[in-house]
């Protein structure tokens, strides 16, 4: 993905969150007006004058919180992604290690030295296989 069509694609999405954040918004004040009908409480009174006659003053400050949310959840994300990318590093780090401290076992068990070279071979036989894999006993 280019950094063009980024631009162009993350208002799209940011859009569609406040969409249904208004929807939400707007059915809940819909509920609520209507199950507390003609209450004289304070709170309902200042709730209906916050609805139905101050929602133009309403709507940037909840456009905000939704696009907040949005940016939370995003950053969310990254943390998980950026957890699983260094858990992911550690266990290959951890399995490499593993591997490599196997096969020094069994070049010291199982290797060939070369009397003329000095240099040990592991030869592959069924037995340095199974010790690899870890199926064979390491006390055998």
């Amino acid at each position: 993905m280019r950094a063009s069509d980024l631009l162009g694609k993350l208002p799209d999405r940011g859009i569609w969150w406040q969409i249904v954040g208004f929807t939400l918004v707007g059915c809940c004040c819909l509920a609520v007006l209507e199950v507390f009908k003609g209450s004289e409480a304070v709170a309902f009174r200042c709730f209906e004058t916050a609805v139905t006659r101050l929602y133009w003053a309403l709507v940037i400050p909840i456009a905000g919180l939704i696009d907040e949310a949005r940016k939370m959840f995003e950053d969310k994300m990254e943390i998980r992604r950026a957890a699983r990318a260094r858990a992911l590093a550690k266990a290959r780090a951890e399995g490499r290690r593993l591997y490599n401290r196997r096969l020094n076992e069994a070049r010291q068990r199982f290797g060939v030295r070369d009397e003329a070279t000095g240099i040990v071979s592991l030869p592959f036989t069924p037995e340095v296989e199974d010790f690899l894999n870890g199926e064979l006993d390491d006390a055998a």
